[in-house]
């Protein structure tokens, strides 16, 4: 069946909660009492621990039994006994299948901060050098640290000193970084019982430092729930306000997200069953720090949040093996959700071919459930699922004995993912050596106030702008490098001081910078910033051409809003797009129009009025329509003459690009259908209907067509022989050519015993098309490849 609740309990990070005492007093504690809660934490924490072997679950219990001497007499501020936290950061770890080293550091490592009888070189005789080093990397500041030349440094310094310790520690050594979010974790579990002023700092700290090393790392599970908690105790009202606001609307569509994880589990688990794979079916709640970045970032309300909840779905192996779950799977479940589920095609997200660069790989698609709501489905593998949970810490499996390169070459890996974590640091020669040895593709630059920055090479201040903020990136309209101004295409060095000079009366960005900017992250916002832009002004302009015509012919725009709310097919603000679009595409067509014919707003009127017109009786509301034969005259503009047309669209059944020569063909109800001219559909039309239904179109008119990549949606029919991978291969052959997969579906014919593979990708034109093809046909186990009919 599915499962409804979180991900399965081998992924857990689990906690400790031990009710056996609370505030126990010191006598107590040194007695018996305090011996049974020992005992019931020792038994939680061997069971966390089965995945050891027993020697080497001896060697954790002879820390365990140190740690316990050393914090015998201390408590927690919850009056707990203080071993309750190293225990639970242990159980922590054990959910990454810390080694046995790490598991003794994680009991240690408050050993030598809270008792001044213990020290280091205690550490490092009784359990080694590495565990050692592990704790001193945790412990804050000793006091030779916090001063230099004997002069007694300020708290703020002291904290700095700190964390820029904890850093350098991390870059030595990776897994004093998991080490230390998991001591983390387990404090703001608990942070309740601080008093609220030391409950602000710990909580800001860590939205600042923690939050950014976990993610960083790509350690969600962790990451997610320390922002969860740091912004709850930051902003507590905001926190239950959306909070409840969430819980409200989940209520609400409980059936229907209910019903849409039933059915693709259904079809799912019998489609996989041939391959020894189970799914795993699920819903996830965003969270309350992401909903709210995404309220404040965009200025929308909770109300304006769609994807609060999302469907997951994780393919394991129905019996444990050593090998992968083969990624081409996630393809063939993507073809079952959409052959159940009306999706959004500009909607669909290919992270699998194209992974993200902290790694993260799976498919992004939404769809529309039973109630017409958006409903974002995620489809991985059990692999993907934990390296996306757990980063580069899903591959640190426990081995019984030493060290092995494997293991080796995965530290390395983390030591990798912490190559922007330094970003807060100022100038420091052991800084600068690190620096060297972990950024050789990157520039460090600062800001006037010394903050370093990372930027890949080649960068320019409007690159350093973005870094900085959004906004300042927007406004930016000049830069100084050490002082002097610089243009903004200026190439940045290392060592570099950099200003950026912004204005409030900045129209924006510019469309060239995208010319010359180095980082995604500029990139991806100047790009999103013309995208929003455009379909602002799409939205606004659309929604008056609806509102004008729904009253010419009378229809309440009430009515009309209610009628469309319970569609499936259409969606108010995608109409108001696509009558911009429509506006757009006419008026570009229109070069010389004739003076004889209509004028060019008679010709967006009519287009629009009959674009309209079939959409009211999609939605039922055909009282509005008129049934009359009276016709629409529009001009042709090519051949100077007047035609019949109501609005233009590409015919499915041969799907024209540009670069193809094309024609019109009048319909009844449907406006202007373009063909390509040798069409074998067009030309049984003209065996039975009347010639002079051909009208000249030419591809400026067809422009408002166009999805959001500037392209037209085209179904590719690939005939194959299947084989293991054969999907993959696929969609990494259409992501080096930069092509999304919008659709896809998969089905066997009996009569030859192919395999056929139905694809929807965005086409530029015919060369593109022609492109696309031959890489396909380079493929091993693709015989053909065409364009197949579009389905409506």
């Amino acid at each position: 069946m599915p499962d409804y609740e979180g991900i399965p309990s081998r992924l857990e990070v689990s906690n400790v909660d031990v009710p056996l005492v609370n505030r126990l007093p010191v006598d107590v504690v040194e007695g018996a009492v305090y011996r049974l809660y020992s005992t019931v934490l020792w038994n939680r924490l061997r069971d966390a621990l089965s995945y050891m072997s027993r020697r080497d679950i001896n060697e954790v219990r002879k820390a365990y039994e140190y740690m316990e001497e050393v914090h015998r007499y201390q408590r927690r501020k919850s009056g707990e006994p203080y071993i309750v936290h190293t225990v639970a950061v242990a159980i922590i770890l054990s959910a990454f299948q810390a080694d046995v080293s790490t598991i003794q550091a994680a009991l240690l490592h408050d050993s030598v901060e809270d008792n001044p009888s213990v020290s280091l070189d205690d550490i490092r005789e009784k359990f080694g050098t590495f565990v050692a080093k592990m704790v001193d990397g945790v412990t804050k500041l000793t006091a030779s640290e916090r001063n230099d030349q004997n002069i007694v440094a300020s708290k703020a310094q002291v904290k700095k000193k700190a964390i820029r310790k904890l850093l350098i520690n991390i870059a030595q050594e990776p897994r004093v970084a998991f080490l230390k979010l998991a001591d983390r974790l387990h404090n703001m579990r608990t942070i309740i019982f601080m008093s609220e002023e030391k409950r602000k700092i710990i909580a800001r700290e860590t939205m600042e430092v923690y939050v950014p090393l976990a993610q960083r790392l790509g350690i969600y599970m962790i990451k997610t729930e320390l922002e969860e908690l740091s912004f709850k105790t930051l902003y507590p009202h905001e926190y239950e306000f959306i909070k409840k606001r969430v819980i409200d609307k989940i209520r609400g569509r409980r059936e229907q997200i209910r019903e849409v994880i039933n059915n693709i589990y259904t079809h799912t688990a019998e489609a996989m069953s041939p391959h020894g794979i189970i799914p795993i079916v699920k819903y996830r709640v965003k969270s309350v720090p992401s909903i709210y970045r995404k309220m404040e970032s965009l200025g929308k309300s909770f109300d304006e949040i769609y994807d609060l909840v999302g469907v997951r779905v994780i393919l394991d192996w129905k019996t444990p093996r050593d090998e992968e779950v083969p990624p081409e799977l996630c393809y063939q479940v993507l073809g079952i959700v959409h052959s159940l589920y009306t999706s959004i095609p500009d909607r669909f997200k290919d992270f699998i071919s194209r992974p993200k660069p902290n790694g993260y790989r799976s498919l992004h698609t939404t769809i529309f459930d039973g109630a017409g709501e958006p409903l974002e489905v995620q489809i991985r593998t059990i692999d993907m699922h934990r390296e996306a949970e757990f980063g580069v810490a899903a591959h640190w499996a426990y081995k019984e004995g030493e060290v092995s390169v494997e293991e080796l070459k995965i530290v390395e890996a983390m030591r990798e993912k912490l190559s922007s974590i330094f970003q807060t640091w100022g100038e420091d020669p052991l800084h600068k050596e690190i620096e060297q040895q972990l950024f050789a593709d990157e520039i460090m630059v600062f800001t006037p106030k010394g903050q370093a920055i990372f930027l890949p090479e080649g960068a320019t201040p409007v690159d350093f702008a973005y870094a900085i903020h959004t906004e300042v990136g927007h406004r930016c309209t000049a830069a100084k490098v050490n002082g002097k101004l610089v243009p903004l295409d200026y190439q940045l060095q290392s060592g570099d001081q950099v200003e950026i000079i912004t204005s409030k009366t900045s129209k924006g960005p510019k469309r060239d910078w995208l010319y010359f900017v180095k980082s995604s992250r500029a990139r991806d916002k100047i790009r999103s910033y013309f995208k929003r832009l455009r379909r602002e002004e799409e939205l606004k302009e659309g929604k008056q051409l609806l509102e004008k015509v729904l009253h010419r012919l009378g229809v309440d725009i009430s009515k009309f809003k209610d009628a469309i709310d319970k569609s499936r097919k259409w969606n108010l603000q995608d109409l108001y797009i696509k009558l911009a679009r429509l506006k757009k595409g006419i008026i570009s067509g229109v070069k010389s129009p004739d003076r004889k014919g209509q004028s060019v707003d008679a010709m967006v009127s009519s287009s629009i009025t009959n674009f309209v017109k079939d959409v009211l009786k999609d939605l039922g509301l055909c009282e509005f329509v008129q049934n009359k034969d009276a016709e629409i005259k529009i001009v042709d503009v090519q051949r100077k003459k007047t035609k019949t047309s109501f609005y233009l669209s590409r015919a499915s059944c041969c799907q024209p690009l540009p670069g193809e020569e094309i024609v019109g063909w009048v319909t009844t109800g449907k406006g202007i259908v373009v063909h390509r001219r040798n069409c074998p559909v067009l030309k049984s039309f003209m065996k039975s209907a009347h010639p002079d239904r051909l009208v000249k179109v030419s591809w400026d008119e067809l422009d408002y067509l166009k999805d959001v990549e500037g392209a037209y949606p085209t179904k590719l029919v690939l005939e194959t022989w299947d084989r293991k991978g054969l999907l993959l291969d696929i969609a990494k052959e259409l992501a080096s050519l930069d092509k999304n997969i919008s659709r896809i579906k998969t089905y066997f014919r009996k009569r030859d015993g192919m395999t056929i593979i139905e694809l929807v990708v965005s086409l530029k034109d015919i060369n593109d098309y022609h492109s696309v093809r031959r890489k396909l046909l380079r493929i091993r186990g693709v015989e053909k490849v065409k364009r197949g009919k579009m389905r409506r």
